[in-house]
């Protein structure tokens, strides 16, 4: 690793931020992650200048116990990170389910949600408020990153939701019940080429951006992946077909890996 190098610190070592430090760490590249419970108020990251941060401290969705409580605490958390460092560049992982569904492909500058939307869930409440603050704080030095839905075949012992339960419908031979709103497209990918294309962008991209989405071009409706049928790309329902202006399908990495 050449000694002009960036130091890098991922916030957060949950799922994306594990395996982001993961992947830097294979390419020689100095990082350090951090658990963000393990922070205590004496905090000495200060005394360490990152060049990059990559924050990936906010929770994957909203129905843990006590998730506004959670949440408070890590707001808590990063306002004390923006008082003590200052990068160069500040990655925040936010979501793509920001985006307002439409029949079209989704790329950065389409419609999202705004405050004052009904349909909003505590999650992606938060969201918008952390993207709105970080902007006031950080302006020309922060990228906001969208992904897709995540998901991770080693992850699947240990997590519920809709990706852990069709992995184990598929292993199983067992078909998931069809439900309500399962019409709707859905974009996905990997946490591991989540986190390739993340570095990517962190080290490629030479100017800034405002706002980026993490995707694989990958979609389906829930109904298709439940029938074990990938990428329905001919689905002419509703839904989330996200892409990105800043890159294009064959920028991807080679071989993603496939859900099922």
């Amino acid at each position: 690793m050449s000694k002009s190098s960036p130091k890098i610190l991922v916030l957060g070592k949950g799922n994306l931020g594990g395996t982001i430090d993961n992947a830097l760490k294979e390419i020689g590249q100095f990082s350090l992650c951090i658990l963000i419970r393990s922070i205590d108020e004496d905090c000495p990251l200060g005394d360490v200048h990152f060049d990059i941060i990559i924050d990936c401290m906010d929770l994957s969705h909203d129905l843990y116990p006590n998730y506004s409580a959670l949440q408070d605490s890590i707001f808590r958390l990063r306002s004390k990170f923006l008082s003590i460092l200052s990068p160069d560049r500040y990655y925040y992982v936010s979501t793509a389910n920001l985006y307002v569904p439409s029949f079209e492909v989704i790329h950065e500058a389409s419609q999202v949600y705004k405050l004052s939307d009904l349909r909003l869930t505590p999650y992606l409440i938060n969201k918008i408020e952390t993207e709105c603050l970080l902007a006031e704080c950080l302006k020309e030095r922060l990228t906001i990153l969208r992904p897709v839905s995540l998901w991770s075949h080693e992850l699947m012992g240990t997590k519920d939701g809709f990706f852990a339960d069709l992995q184990k419908s598929q292993r199983s031979n067992y078909s998931l019940p069809i439900r309500a709103g399962d019409e709707n497209v859905i974009s996905y990918m990997s946490y591991l080429d989540a986190a390739k294309v993340i570095i990517s962008i962190v080290f490629a991209m030479k100017k800034h951006l405002k706002v980026c989405n993490i995707s694989s071009w990958q979609w389906a409706s829930r109904s298709s992946l439940k029938k074990g049928q990938l990428h329905d790309s001919d689905s002419t329902q509703r839904g989330r077909r996200i892409t990105s202006l800043h890159y294009t399908k064959a920028d991807l990495p080679d071989h993603l890996l496939e859900l099922l």
